[in-house]
């Protein structure tokens, strides 16, 4: 147990391994005679830490991992186990801490494990081969820069955090009070499993009362990103499933690999998002389970579209390369696209593929190169059944006449039918031509 306090001077420190102790920690673990003893020798509350007023920290685990066993009070060789590192310094290497050949992991919560957080440039490299946090580090920073090519990298961000880059051959999991900013973030999938204590992979993103606007999100397996007020993200690479959740959601989304991408798009905590505007591209499918939102706009570039629970509050386009389709629950004016859709609020199946519509929704209108495919009977849009109605009023009455559709305004605000006359005149028991001079009227 040390308190190292420095000034402006920086402050190395290179060893095989590295254990900043953690009372609170130990007490709560140690489990043997010996390391119950161990831990009680420290008052509860006591906890190592590296402070530097405007200097630099570095730190250096270098130790090659070999034989024996780890214990509360002997790390594996070459790992770091820390808390309580923090520096004032306003520059881009204010704090260093690697790990050559093992990982760095958190070794308590009395305080915070790392804090880099001075304007204009504060920032945190961090970099450890098989792992980073897994029990996430506590940190409070201004920049991150993150590396672990075969392990996690699990941070808990007390405030808001920038993000230069983070990449990982396992999970990323990254948490924070507020913005999560920045560049890019990768998990490459190179390692896996590699936290028995967590078996979660992929990317996973969230803020607890402010954004995530990055650059790029790219994983191998699942990608899943939520935040209160907008999720933004460049460019999404998912190999798996994709789950977005915030009030605004705007996304260009790449699938890769052989199957389905899955997930689910909607509001935070549940509900719909007020705003939604995704670009999706598979070289197979999107299924999401759920899409819900208020207003929004699916363009699928490539691919399929199949969504299990859709909920348009208003109005919503879903486009691909062959169908302009139109979800518009304020409105039955027809609206110029392939097909046009309505439920007036509940939920609805809908899939898209190339200009094949397939919903239980309410088809008002189809142009008639596109298909629409549905329980209420296949190609029988609003407008077709109508006619085929009054196509059956004239049949009974003169095979000869054909009712019309007539939309009266340019904003398709009101719809006609007209039906041309029908003669009630009758002569000796029958029908006669409109207008004949030998007809009674009846």
């Amino acid at each position: 147990m040390a308190d190292v306090h420095a000034t402006t001077q920086k402050v190395t420190v290179k060893v095989g391994t590295l254990l900043m102790e953690d009372a609170n920690r130990m007490q709560s673990i140690a489990t043997t005679p010996e390391d119950v003893a161990y831990a009680n020798r420290y008052a509860a509350g006591d906890a190592a830490r590296i402070r530097v007023d405007t200097g630099e920290v570095e730190i250096e685990a270098n130790g090659a991992p070999g034989a024996g066993a780890e214990t509360m009070r002997v790390p594996r060789v070459g790992d770091a186990l820390i808390t309580g590192i923090e520096t004032g310094n306003a520059t881009t290497s204010a704090i260093s801490v690697v790990s050559r050949f093992g990982r760095i992991l958190d070794n308590g919560d009395t305080r915070l494990d790392i804090i880099a957080d001075t304007p204009p440039a504060a920032q945190l490299t961090i970099s450890a081969p098989l792992g980073i946090g897994a029990d996430p580090l506590d940190v409070r920073l201004l920049n991150l820069q993150a590396t672990s090519t075969g392990g996690v990298v699990d941070l808990a961000v007390q405030d808001s955090v920038n993000i230069l880059a983070v990449t990982a051959g396992d999970r990323v999991q990254i948490t924070a009070g507020g913005d999560i900013t920045g560049n890019s973030v990768t998990s490459t999938g190179a390692a896996s499993g590699t936290d028995p204590s967590n078996p979660a992979t992929g990317v996973i993103l969230a803020s607890a009362a402010g954004s995530v606007d990055l650059a790029s999100v790219s994983s191998a397996q699942g990608v899943n990103i939520s935040a209160p007020v907008a999720v933004s993200v460049d460019q999404i690479t998912v190999g798996t499933t994709l789950d977005l959740a915030s009030d605004r959601i705007t996304a260009s989304v790449t699938g890769t690999g052989s199957g389905v991408h899955g997930g689910s798009v909607g509001g935070f905590g549940g509900g719909p998002a007020s705003n939604v505007n995704l670009d999706l591209s598979s070289p197979t499918a999107f299924h999401f389970t759920s899409v819900s939102a208020v207003n929004g706009a699916i363009n699928v570039p490539q691919g399929d579209l199949w969504v299990d629970g859709m909920y348009v509050g208003q109005r919503m386009t879903v486009t691909n390369p062959q169908t302009n389709m139109l979800i518009d629950q304020t409105s039955w004016a027809l609206q110029g696209y392939d097909v046009q859709l309505y439920t007036g609020g509940p939920t609805f199946g809908l899939g898209l593929v190339t200009n094949h519509v397939y919903t239980d929704a309410l088809a008002i209108w189809r142009d008639p190169a596109h298909e629409v495919i549905s329980s209420n009977g296949n190609n029988t849009s609003s407008l077709e059944q109508v006619g085929s109605t009054f196509a059956d009023i004239r049949n009974d009455m003169n095979p000869a006449l054909n009712p019309e559709v007539v939309v009266d305004d340019a904003a398709g605000d009101n719809v006609r039918y007209e039906i041309p006359a029908v003669s009630l005149n009758e002569k000796d028991g029958g029908p006669c031509p409109e207008g004949a001079a030998d007809c009674e009227a009846k």
